[in-house]
């Protein structure tokens, strides 16, 4: 049955806040984006209203679920239930918020006009009264404590495939990581990774089980702050256009024209969950090859494709010309690039093939006395060993801190089934 939002939520505004008036301090700052649930820093300004046990809603119509207190600004909604929710029908609504996202966007902006005309179709139960029918809350929280049931089986099943569930990290391992173990923690501090096990468990696209595309995402950011850490100074700057082929896609789709819910995985230039806006089954003669590279040419996002995709506007294809191109390569690669891409402008020719070329990545090389005499051209010294040893041993230390998570989750749902807990 259809129900107006405003007829469940009571809603405002956030306040204004301009990025030089914030005062660094524990609060979350939601404001408009797809990453991180939103949180974009954490400030203590004594002006700015604390929520919690909400919903908030961006300009884009990007919906997260913040339980804990928190702060936003003025491109935010916050609805918070006029009658008690728990977080996983919070959940489950949010989700639905997010599915009217693709009509949103910067010409035509999700404001509070928008909100009071939003309907959202919830499970309904026939009540006591004739002719009237009450929301199945319970039915809401079971569907979303089975779904995170699953993802954990998921998780568990990936782990045992890829001989992670019982691994333990060699001392040689833990010298190589230390400095990235450190930034690590020092970044949690801050936030910088508390959203990802939310995000594994209840992203949006992540419901639809499209779990590799946020490990690979996750890989990338993680491996762009390692990268922070290491010492460069032997390293080499490369052209990429001595290193990767810069195409143009077979064909360019609309997404307003198309249909979404089919076989292939549509790249656009969003900046998560891959680029994948969703999936459509058009003619395979327009797929781009799998193991390359889709970048968005006026954003500088990237992602590594690891399947045959269709792509939208203003997206080129990366093929790297050096050496067959896998997940640890690409995440590597990705990264280094997109501290190099950090100090452009992007909105004018700063995007062109032209330019593209000349950006200047920082790469590890091999030694000469390594290299045969007649291969001692300078690309072909890439330590692409290093590379795949580097991105495999940050994965190794990722999905340890995943173990330990998944291990206190199904020891609570476990806990609630046996209790028949929960409630809303």
């Amino acid at each position: 049955m259809d129900f107006k939002l405003i007829d469940l939520f009571n809603y405002e505004r956030g306040t204004r806040l301009v990025k030089s008036e914030r005062i660094d301090g524990q609060y979350p700052l939601v404001t408009a984006g797809e990453n991180n649930q939103g949180v974009k820093g954490f400030i203590n300004n004594i002006n700015q209203k604390i929520f919690s046990n909400a919903i908030t809603i961006d300009m884009f119509c990007n919906s997260f679920v913040h339980i804990n207190p928190f702060c936003c600004d003025d491109n935010i909604l916050v609805l918070t239930a006029k009658n008690p929710m728990n977080r996983y029908c919070l959940q489950y609504i949010s989700t639905l918020i997010n599915k009217a996202k693709v009509r949103f966007g910067y010409g035509k902006q999700y404001r509070i006009g928008s909100l009071e005309k939003h309907f959202i179709s919830l499970p309904v139960l026939p009540s006591c009264n004739e002719n009237k029918f009450e929301i199945a809350f319970e039915y809401m929280e079971s569907y979303i404590k089975e779904l995170e049931a699953e993802r954990l089986e998921e998780l568990e099943a990936y782990l045992l495939t890829t001989g992670l569930k019982d691994y333990k990290l060699t001392e040689q391992e833990k010298v190589i990581l230390q400095d990235f173990a450190k930034l690590q923690n020092e970044d949690s501090k801050r936030g910088a990774f508390s959203s990802l096990e939310d995000y594994l468990l209840y992203g949006g696209s992540l419901l639809d089980s499209k779990k590799q595309n946020f490990i690979t995402h996750a890989l990338s950011c993680l491996t762009q702050r390692a990268l922070k850490s290491l010492d460069t100074s032997k390293w080499q700057e490369f052209r990429i256009g001595d290193l990767f082929e810069i195409a143009t896609p077979k064909k360019k789709f609309d997404a307003n024209k198309i249909k979404f819910g089919g076989l292939y995985p549509y790249v656009a230039r969003g900046e998560t969950n891959n680029g994948i806006r969703g999936y459509i089954t058009q003619d395979t003669s327009f797929l781009n090859p799998a193991n390359t590279i889709s970048f968005g040419q006026d954003t500088a996002t990237m992602f590594y494709q690891d399947k045959p995709y269709f792509t939208g506007d203003k997206l080129k294809i990366f093929y790297l010309k050096l050496a067959k191109l896998n997940r640890y390569r690409a995440n590597f690669l990705i990264a280094s690039m997109r501290k190099s891409f950090s100090i452009f402008s992007w909105g004018n020719t700063s995007f062109s093939v032209k330019n593209l070329q000349e950006v200047k990545v920082l790469l590890p090389v091999l030694p000469l006395d390594s290299i045969k005499e007649d291969s001692r051209n300078y690309t072909h010294h890439i330590d692409f060993s290093f590379m795949e040893s580097f991105i495999k041993e940050i994965e190794k230390e990722h999905f340890l801190s995943l173990i330990e998570y998944y291990h206190k989750e199904m020891s609570a749902y476990n806990e609630v089934l046996e209790t028949n807990g929960g409630g809303h």
